[in-house]
């Protein structure tokens, strides 16, 4: 078994909340949202109307929410892009970047060590890394705690 673990807390993140805040990502990105289920998670991309790609995120949706992250680079444009869209819609986004942080926990048998690692954190399913992964949802001032706890179950350092 290896594998890896690897900070990702540079990511974007966003939180969407509201009655209506799986219908506005279903209108806006080009994955379906409306019937998504706390604890599952789907990729999705923003284009334009021409379709051009604008940029490519991960969502999760937990019992309160959808908890969206996406590159680095497009934390200055893509929150603005999407709040656009807004208009009457029922739906909150909150810019959680600097709350939240991401652990990556990548590699066959991830799902193991994740559990004895004793960490209680949002779980997000991922194939966007090319091996089965997932990260983890972790409050910012813990994410070290977070990896040495991953680490200590049996993970290595990702390059």
């Amino acid at each position: 078994m290896d594998v890896r673990v690897a900070d990702r807390s540079d990511r974007g993140k966003l939180r969407f909340t509201g009655e209506q805040a799986a219908w506005f990502l279903h209108q806006i990105l080009t994955q379906a949202f409306e019937d998504i289920a706390p604890g599952e998670a789907r990729e999705a991309a923003m284009l334009t109307a021409k379709g051009r790609m604008r940029g490519h995120m991960e969502v999760l949706a937990t019992d309160d929410g959808l908890l969206m992250h996406f590159e680095p680079e497009l934390r200055a444009t893509l929150p603005g892009e999407i709040a656009r869209y807004v208009f009457a819609t029922r739906v909150e986004i909150e810019d959680v970047t600097d709350a939240w942080g991401l652990v990556l926990v990548a590699g066959e048998g991830w799902e193991k060590v994740v559990e004895a690692s004793g960490l209680q954190a949002p779980v997000h399913p991922t194939a966007g890394v090319g091996v089965p992964a997932a990260y983890l949802w972790v409050p910012r001032g813990e994410v070290a705690t977070a990896v040495d706890a991953v680490r200590a179950a049996g993970a290595r350092p990702a390059g």
